[in-house]
């Protein structure tokens, strides 16, 4: 059985018509496109978005969601939110997480390079909704634990020399 396809109507407009189910042993034959016009980049519901939403959280300067071009790579997205909290950030343990279509999660390892190359051959490509986590270091834990504790001292201290103002 021959069949032409309009496939481009199937992306404009959903209809399932000229969306056959394929068996073992059907050949498929794509002609050489001819009509520019009507190429898949012209489509203005293309099926990848100009823009894509992620998130950067962590140390950086400004974590938060971003609405950034789908060609971003990790390296631009963590600049975008302000690059990195120097002294506070390990460049070898940035997450890229991702959910899955399944529902699992899947965790990618990445380096943070402040000399990187824009066409770098090993750019990840990201998805909306994927989470850069850029993660502390040792010298970054250690503050956060003695802000913790010593915060409290410094409260009474400043406590007992109003009192003491008072009192003189």
């Amino acid at each position: 059985k021959k069949l032409e396809l309009n496939l481009l109507s199937t992306f404009q407009t959903g209809d399932q018509r000229y969306n056959p189910n394929l068996f073992d042993g059907d050949i498929i034959e794509i002609p050489k496109l001819v009509d520019k016009k009507n190429s898949l980049e012209n489509i203005s519901n293309n099926l990848i978005p100009d823009k894509i939403n992620i998130y950067v959280v962590g140390e950086v300067n400004q974590p938060g969601m971003y609405t950034v071009d789908s060609k971003t790579s990790v390296q631009n997205a963590i600049l975008i939110a302000g690059g990195p909290n120097n002294w506070r950030y390990q460049p070898n343990n940035i997450k890229l997480i991702r959910v899955q279509r399944n529902g699992e999660v899947e965790v990618k390892k990445v380096r943070f390079k402040e000399n990187f190359s824009p066409n770098s051959s090993k750019k990840i490509a990201l998805r909306s909704g994927d989470i850069i986590r850029v993660n502390k270091n040792l010298f970054g834990k250690s503050s956060d634990a003695l802000g913790t504790l010593l915060n409290p001292i410094q409260d009474l201290y400043s406590l007992y020399g109003v009192y003491s103002l008072i009192n003189d």
